[in-house]
């Protein structure tokens, strides 16, 4: 079994790929009971700020977990020390992380200055190298094989172990999201794609924010109007085309 989590649907998407080429029933972490979770031989997972986001690691703590398990981590560029977190998470809990590969996907995270949607063209190049990538992970996920191939990126640990930190007490949660109700249209596509259920219409057809978010960004993402934000600093760019 697969079982992924997804707000944009990049690491949907990875899942369903891998679903095929291995043949293996794929299942949205959401929808599967903590006690279920035993079942689970591969977890394809996004990086948030260079580690293992907030709402799939309060999940797997209460999880019954594999003796193994193999992950695949879905990133805009690169993912910090995050294989170390989970490598260390799962031996804590008498599990053993078999392998680890990171996967270069078209980038969601808006939310601060200098970081943006990439341009169409990134977008495409990125697509059509995760299509050839893929097809190495699946051979090596067939063999068992133990290998960590992932892209850390330049200083890593202070990525995941001084800026993480910062990032996660001053800029998680949904408190910075604001609507433009003037432009809002009432579709409920916010509501309907937040993966963790933590957007909720009001009687007048805006969205409220109920304080279990999941820093996907995906209502951001998803909206056709731009009508919602994250902070000042999302006005002007761009959103993702969700997959």
């Amino acid at each position: 079994m697969i079982a992924f989590f997804s707000g944009t649907g990049n690491s949907k998407w990875v899942a369903q790929k891998l679903g095929v080429l291995l043949e293996q029933e794929v299942v949205n972490i959401t929808s599967v009971a903590s006690d279920d979770f035993i079942k689970v031989k591969i977890l394809v997972i996004p990086v948030y700020a260079w580690g293992v986001p907030r709402w799939v690691k309060q999940y797997l703590i209460t999880a019954e977990l594999p003796q193994k398990i193999d992950i695949v981590l879905t990133c805009g560029d690169d993912i910090g020390m995050t294989d170390v977190e989970l490598r260390n998470f799962f031996s804590k809990r008498n599990s053993r992380m078999n392998s680890c590969h990171s996967l270069q996907m078209p980038n969601t995270y808006v939310a601060l200055p200098g970081f943006d949607t990439d341009s169409q063209d990134v977008v495409s190049k990125k697509m059509e190298n995760a299509h050839i990538r893929l097809q190495v992970i699946a051979e090596r996920l067939k063999d068992s094989k133990e290998v960590i191939d992932v892209v850390r990126g330049g200083f890593p640990r202070i990525k995941s172990y001084i800026l993480r930190p910062l990032f996660n007490h001053c800029l998680t949660g949904d408190k910075r999201f604001k609507v433009d109700t003037k432009a809002c249209i009432h579709c409920n596509r916010c509501a309907d794609i937040c993966p963790v259920q933590n957007v909720r219409m009001t009687d007048e057809g805006i969205p409220k924010w109920l304080h279990h978010c999941a820093d996907c960004s995906a209502c951001y993402h998803v909206c056709p109007k731009h009508a919602i934000q994250h902070s000042s600093f999302t006005k002007n760019k761009g959103q993702k085309k969700l997959i």
